[in-house]
C-alpha cells in the first residue's frame, strides 16, 4: 500500500503530512517549509489538509539526497582541514 505498488497512480495524493514526513524521516514543519519555498505543492482536501502522493515522496527523497550531497561537498573538506570552496 506504500511506495513500490504498480497498481495505482503514483500522482494520486494519499498521505497526510505526518505520514509523508515519517516516510521521508523529516519533521512535518520541514515539508511546510518546502511548500513555502515553492519546492512542493501538495494537493489539498476541501478542508485544506495537505495530501502527498508517491510522486511527491520521491521528489522529497531526491531533494534530501541532493542537499546532503551538497552539504558533504561544502563542509566535509573543512572538517578535514581543507579550505572551503570559494564562491567567486
Amino acid at each position: 500500500m506504500g511506495l513500490g505498488r504498480t497498481d495505482k497512480d503514483p500522482r494520486r495524493p494519499v498521505y497526510v503530512i505526518s505520514v509523508a514526513a515519517g516516510i521521508v524521516s523529516v519533521h512535518p514543519r520541514t515539508l511546510r517549509i518546502y511548500e513555502d519555498e515553492g519546492l512542493l505543492c501538495p494537493a489539498r482536501t476541501p478542508t485544506n489538509i495537505r495530501l502527498y502522493s508517491d510522486e511527491d515522496i520521491r521528489r522529497i527523497q531526491r531533494m534530501r539526497r541532493r542537499s546532503f550531497s551538497l552539504y558533504r561537498r561544502m563542509f566535509v573538506g573543512v572538517r578535514a582541514g581543507q579550505s572551503r570552496p570559494s564562491s567567486s
